[in-house]
């Protein structure tokens, strides 16, 4: 038993030799590569051009990716977040007022209702308020309402006095105070076009006039037909008199009718600014029997 044990412990002298040809091929193996010749490795110098380049575009990179996670775009205030308040430097206060703000169901919809919702600065709304993105509608209702303020509300002209029709370029004492003499003695003007019915106001005044002052025209005359009028709805008409009226009444009885407006200036009484007023109020048709 123990001289098996003996045996299995001795190689023989084939396996001896393999074992020597093996130990030499590893011993010329580690002796060549300790004497082989190495190739020669150029050193690597940082003052290279391309060496210089391609520092500088690993350096681009680098900022470019720090850059965009720096840079904040267009956003709508109505949805910070934490993450984005601590980005753009409000403080806790300010982003807890504007989230009890829309936790209420309220909407920021201008950069003064950020301002007035959270109390930031006048420095902070100039770094960030230009970033502020509101939807359309909210745009177009917040241009509409700044037009709307910055328009000032004209003043009726029936209610306008002597020094604000003054104020109008061509428009000096003499015709303002005409202007008002007019309006004492026919009543409010309810239409632009009765102030060319005032001496000496021509086109080019009456648009300046309507330019500055605003004018009710809900309530002007309509046009009625001259062969229907009786005396005295004729004589209710601005410039023309009781006498006037009855002289166009009887020109019109007597000829059962008129075709047109003009026919009147036959009569000696209707001056221009007469036939004017006529013009504004009246008109002419026969009817048919």
């Amino acid at each position: 038993m123990e001289r098996n044990r003996i045996n299995r412990l001795v190689y023989s002298s084939r396996e001896q030799g393999g074992f020597l040809i093996w130990g030499l091929c590893l011993l010329l193996l580690l002796l060549w590569r300790y004497y082989a010749p190495k190739p020669e490795v150029p050193e690597l110098e940082i003052n290279q051009p391309e060496v210089i380049a391609w520092l500088c575009v690993v350096e681009a990179r680098e900022d470019s990716i720090r850059l965009s996670k720096s840079v904040i775009r267009a956003f709508n205030p109505n949805f910070i977040n934490g993450s984005k308040a601590n980005k753009l430097g409000l403080s806790i206060s300010e982003f807890e007022r504007l989230e009890q703000y829309r936790s209420r169901g309220q909407w920021v919809n201008s950069t003064e209702d950020f301002q007035r919702v959270t109390g930031v600065s006048a420095s902070w709304m100039g770094q960030y308020a230009q970033l502020f993105k509101f939807p359309d509608f909210i745009l177009a209702k917040n241009n509409t309402t700044r037009s709307s303020a910055r328009t000032p509300k004209k003043t009726d002209l029936n209610k306008a006095n002597l020094a604000a029709l003054q104020n109008i370029q061509g428009i000096g004492p003499v015709l303002s105070q005409r202007i008002l003499s007019w309006r004492d003695k026919y009543g409010a003007f309810r239409r632009w076009e009765e102030l060319g019915l005032v001496y000496g106001i021509n086109d080019a005044l009456v648009a300046k006039l309507q330019a500055q002052f605003d004018l009710d025209t809900t309530l002007a005359l309509k046009r009625q037909n001259i062969n229907g009028l009786a005396v005295s709805d004729i004589a209710a008409l601005p410039l023309i008199s009781f006498d006037l009226a009855r002289t166009i009444w009887e020109f019109v009885r007597l000829r059962q009718g008129i075709d047109t407006l003009e026919e009147l200036n036959k009569i000696d009484k209707i001056t221009p600014q007469v036939f004017g007023a006529i013009q504004l109020y009246l008109f002419a048709m026969k009817t048919t029997p």
